[in-house]
């Protein structure tokens, strides 16, 4: 899912015009790099997906960077009172930022510490000194919620090669509804279909 992530939102920049759009579709790219590292469970990865969050944090509020504090306080203000609900999303974004780097960062320290990722033998669980059958996946194993689609596509065609192709491209067809999508007009108001929805 990181790596859809990063094509998926690299795709969706080249196509913004507008510079906050296109930074925050790059975020999407970037913040798959990092989960491709914090995931990957190696020190390397951990220090690499730190960097990068260190380093698109820099890169991002350098470019909105204001050298007038004035200035600054008053973008502030006005997400604060013009902006719908912009008191909350100024509080959520705050503490929610600051909730990832305390998680992210005990979950490091803790790897650090003890020098080890994954305690594998700590129960004593005996499945764990059972060899694995590559070709056949446990019974008691079901796929995430984000895999359902591609677990369907597979269980449905009965050609192996098929259902490959078949998965394959239902994610290319992700990566091609940015440069599908012509339509000029981004608000409701010619969309009455859409002002009943929403």
């Amino acid at each position: 899912m990181s790596i859809i992530a990063i094509v998926y939102g690299a795709l969706t920049t080249c196509r913004q015009i507008d510079i906050k759009r296109l930074i925050a579709y790059s975020s999407v790219s970037h913040m798959g790099l990092v989960t491709i590292g914090i995931f990957s469970h190696s020190i390397e990865g951990l220090v690499g997906s730190m960097l990068m969050m260190i380093a698109h944090g820099l890169s991002s509020s350098a470019m909105h960077y204001c050298g007038d504090i004035i200035l600054a306080f008053k973008s502030i203000i006005h997400i604060c009172r013009d902006v719908n609900y912009g008191f909350l999303l100024k509080s959520i974004h705050a503490n929610g930022a600051s909730l990832f780097f305390i998680c992210v960062y005990i979950h490091i320290g803790k790897s650090l510490y003890y020098g080890v990722f994954f305690y594998t033998n700590t129960l004593g669980d005996p499945e764990n000194f059972i060899n694995a059958n590559s070709l056949v996946t446990p019974v008691h194993i079901m796929p995430e919620w984000y895999f359902l689609f591609a677990y369907a596509i597979l269980r449905s065609i009965p050609n192996k090669l098929g259902g490959v192709l078949a998965l394959i491209l239902s994610i290319i067809i992700l990566f091609a509804i940015p440069f599908l999508h012509t339509n000029k007009f981004f608000s409701l108001t010619f969309r009455p279909i859409g002002k009943l929805l929403y």
